[in-house]
């Protein structure tokens, strides 16, 4: 059993509310047992009495007068046995209905506390836990109450924040004043934390021992990652008016590019160098499209949306990257049904297939020195699963929710802006898809896309 010590004494938890209604309201008994009880002593006390003092005056007096004498003592006894009898009755009555009401009062007040969807904590005078309610068992998954009983609060908290809970507990105590807010970093189920605000009141007491702190405790971590949202959105909003800026002086060269490059390829030229000269004129476009892209995050630019050929365009882009994949040890396995079509903006799709491929790379080539990546397509309902698996590091679970978070990434300094991913996912979602990831460290990940097929 669970033992707490206040004071100097010790209260099991699990026993302290069926005494204390017992004490109170005596479940076991009916509003008359007890006043019956007593009247009953009193009556088999005076009753006795009076046999045994008769049995005397017999002895000395005789058999009438002694039985006369005990005639009017056993119809004193119980005269007076019913008086004591309601006397003590009424009492006990109004007690045990003030005490019902008690308990239903108490009830109410215990409802109230667990339907709180802030956790509350009270501590008594050494700041040990004597008390939680539901939400907070929720919020740091606990196995039950029990498990926080006795607790110091603090540990609820972070290391690091501990020391600044102490202060805050010891001035509200000084003080007397309103309920201080700080926030903090708590403990949770798994090792994780959450952001919260804590609210610190003081139960004041001229006795020591009775005084202790309520607590409340908001979880803001959602809060708190919607404000971070916001702010980065402000970035990219930045970002995108950046690119809508340069997007003009970058097309002028790219359009001088793409016309000369269509000029050369209707001449008379050898193989070889039509070759090299159709790609100029590909990856000008491409470039082109990326600006496009770029622009798209200043909501500047329309995209062209069309049944695309997911097959086309895995051959694309992997075309594109068959030098570093040679020169990095990259291995590429394709599971494609090539009769797919997916809607959307065929060089958008390219941006993303094309970064999938590039981070892949990365990450196989810095750690392994190569590896293999598969990539696989299928139909599922109305939708097509592009997949992208690779043989990398894989990616720590605690970051695995921030990979598409604008400006966050893993490579190092000058390797990556953070925002690859973050466009990525914007131009998935615009589509009506969804993008995501799945890994285990050591084991490679699996980013995996899905697009509405046409329409018929």
């Amino acid at each position: 059993m669970t033992l707490v010590e206040y004071g100097q004494k010790a209260y099991d938890y699990e026993l302290i509310d069926e005494e204390y209604l017992y004490a109170m309201t005596f479940p076991n008994e009916s509003e008359n047992r007890v006043p019956l009880r007593v009247a009953a002593v009193y009556l088999a006390i005076s009753t006795l009495w009076i046999i045994f003092s008769d049995r005397a005056v017999i002895l000395l007096a005789g058999d009438s007068a002694a039985s006369w004498q005990t005639a009017k003592g056993i119809l004193f006894v119980g005269v007076t046995t019913l008086l004591i009898f309601e006397l003590v009755r009424r009492p006990m009555k109004r007690l045990s209905q003030a005490n019902r009401r008690l308990m239903q009062t108490r009830e109410q007040l215990r409802l109230a506390f667990d339907s709180i969807q802030e956790g509350i904590v009270s501590t008594d005078s050494r700041g040990a836990i004597v008390s939680v309610n539901n939400a907070l068992v929720t919020l740091i998954g606990a196995n039950g109450k029990a498990d926080l009983w006795n607790r110091p609060a603090k540990e609820l908290l972070a290391e690091a924040d501990r020391p600044g809970l102490e202060r805050q507990m010891a001035l509200a105590l000084k003080d007397g004043s309103a309920p201080s807010i700080s926030e903090y970093s708590i403990n949770i189920d798994g090792g994780r934390t959450a952001a919260v605000e804590l609210s610190v009141a003081a139960i004041r007491s001229e006795i020591p021992l009775e005084q202790g702190h309520i607590m409340v405790l908001r979880d803001v971590t959602e809060r708190k990652r919607m404000q971070e949202k916001l702010l980065v959105a402000d970035r990219l909003a930045s970002v995108g008016e950046l690119a809508a800026g340069i997007a003009h002086e970058i097309n002028n060269p790219l359009t001088g590019i793409i016309g000369f490059s269509e000029m050369l390829l209707q001449e008379e030229l050898p193989e070889n160098h039509r070759r090299d000269v159709q790609t100029i004129h590909e990856e000008a476009q491409r470039a082109a499209g990326i600006v496009q892209s770029l622009l798209g995050i200043s909501r500047k630019h329309k995209p062209d949306v069309r049944p695309v050929a997911v097959r086309e365009v895995i051959d694309k882009v992997l075309a594109l990257r068959q030098y570093e994949h040679r020169g990095n040890n990259i291995v590429t396995k394709i599971d494609s049904d090539d009769s797919l079509m997916v809607v959307a903006d065929y060089f958008q799709l390219e941006q993303v297939f094309l970064n999938m491929v590039i981070n892949a790379e990365f990450f196989m080539s810095k750690e392994n020195g190569g590896g293999q990546l598969t990539i696989k397509t299928e139909r599922v309902g109305r939708m097509v699963n592009i997949s992208f698996s690779d043989t990398g590091p894989g990616i720590p679970l605690e970051i695995q929710d921030h990979v598409f978070d604008p400006f966050f990434t893993t490579k190092p300094e000058g390797k990556g802006t953070g925002l690859g991913l973050t466009i990525c996912h914007g131009i998935i979602e615009q589509y009506g898809g969804r993008i995501g990831v799945s890994s285990q460290p050591g084991e490679g990940a699996t980013f995996v896309i899905e697009l509405p097929q046409p329409t018929d």
